[in-house]
């Protein structure tokens, strides 16, 4: 049984903390949703501007994915496809919708939702993803006085652009927050076979968890990272047989295929708003300067260069989270981040896993804003950079992509402990 002693971040157990560092984010999280609001609605009803610059999500209307409009209009598209796929006999080789490129328990746990008509599975999803979502980040912040626990929560929870983004698509995304932070409660518990167990059920449902896998290989934990490869491949393979008609070699098969054709999709740069990886950055600044003479060297350079730059960045993340004494909760978060940086087809959505990041940044080093070292100031900055909403799609990859870059930077600044590191025993496990 999980222990109850056990918080966030594992730092403290004291309750009723009242912290100014939360307050700020919170007010600057705030301010910047309404000013993108209010620029939205000056382009809307003022200069009538075309999307992207009239929102700062999705267009609503996403009839290219084949999906039914459910109320009219919107269609939230990533989950009726999803729903779609599942009434085929391998979602891998949908008849009526393209291929499916998601995991196999992601397709068995949406199978209750392909029984109800569009809007009933549609609402039901809402419901879901908003309760769980709330509950996320109000655990995030249990070490908190209520008051500004509710009141963060409020905030950052409702006024999230990652969060907004995952509803307005309806992307089963929002599902990941809450279950990396349970991996995390059990992992910091000491409960690591439970953790290493649900983390290998978890990647099976989204495959960017698995590189949570390497915090049991830093403590060389070999025996739990054998219980978190086993369990991944053994959902994975029960599920297939759950979600699909065809033979279990068949169907590994044309997953395979299907996961080819869209990471060929992603990386031919035909999909780049809302996206946040170095090779859409590169991409958005290559559309940005079409009728420069820059134009072509970037196009050029990003076939090889920009793929070429994540890989030598992501191998360097991994010899730092290997090889320095950093606070656990800042590998934790540089492992949700880096996947975020260097693989394709990283989606806005992705980025409702940065609150377990802020929920350590929250907990550690000094808590009177007079007191907030530069390195702290840098964070929050980021921070907020990248979950206030941006108009348009294209500065969300702008802003987005060098914010989070730099915070990763922050978060393996190798070598670097909080002056108040000290006080906070069995964060670094070398």
């Amino acid at each position: 049984m999980l222990n109850e002693n056990i918080k966030f971040s594992s730092i403290t157990s004291i309750q009723g903390l009242s912290s100014p560092k939360l307050l700020l984010v919170s007010v600057l999280v705030f301010i910047g949703f309404w000013l993108s609001s209010a620029i939205v609605y000056r382009n809307n009803y003022y200069e009538n501007k075309p999307y992207p610059k009239n929102t700062f999500l999705c267009s609503g209307n996403d009839q290219f994915s084949g999906c039914p409009a459910v109320d009219g209009y919107h269609c939230y598209g990533d989950l009726q496809a999803t729903l779609i796929q599942n009434q085929s006999f391998n979602p891998y080789i949908a008849e009526k919708i393209y291929r499916s490129n998601y995991f196999p328990l992601a397709h068995v746990l949406t199978l209750p939702l392909s029984w109800l008509s569009p809007g009933q599975s549609t609402y039901l999803f809402l419901a879901l993803a908003i309760g769980i979502w709330f509950w996320t980040v109000f655990s995030v912040l249990e070490c908190f006085d209520l008051f500004q626990r509710w009141m963060g929560s409020l905030v950052l929870s409702g006024l999230s652009y990652p969060f907004l983004l995952s509803l307005d698509r309806g992307n089963i995304e929002v599902f990941l927050a809450p279950g990396i932070l349970i991996f995390w409660k059990l992992y910091k518990s000491g409960n690591r076979i439970r953790a290493a167990v649900f983390l290998g059920v978890l990647s099976s449902f989204k495959p960017f968890p698995a590189f949570l896998g390497i915090l049991f290989l830093r403590g060389r934990f070999w025996k739990e990272s054998r219980a978190a490869l086993l369990s991944g491949i053994g959902t994975c393979l029960v599920s297939f047989l759950i979600i699909s008609e065809d033979s279990l070699i068949s169907t590994i098969r044309s997953f395979f295929m299907s996961l080819g054709a869209y990471i060929g999709y992603v990386q031919g740069f035909r999909h780049i708003e809302h996206v946040t990886n170095i090779q859409a950055f590169f991409a958005q600044i290559a559309i940005t300067l079409k009728n420069s003479q820059f134009h072509r060297l970037l196009v050029e350079f990003n076939r090889i260069g920009a793929s070429f730059i994540s890989l030598v960045f992501f191998l360097g993340t991994l010899i730092i989270c290997f090889r320095t004494k950093v606070e656990e909760w800042r590998v934790l978060g540089a492992l949700i981040v880096a996947p975020m940086l260097y693989l394709s087809g990283s989606g806005g959505y992705r980025l409702v896993s940065l609150i377990l990041v802020l929920g350590g940044w929250l907990s550690s080093s000094s808590d009177n804003m007079r007191k907030l070292s530069r390195w702290d100031w840098g964070f929050l900055i980021c921070f907020v950079a990248v979950w206030i909403p941006k108009v348009g799609g294209d500065l969300e990859v702008l802003v987005a992509t060098p914010a989070l870059a730099i915070l990763l930077g922050l978060l393996l600044w190798p070598g670097r402990l909080d002056k108040s590191s000290e006080q906070y025993r069995g964060m670094v496990t070398r």
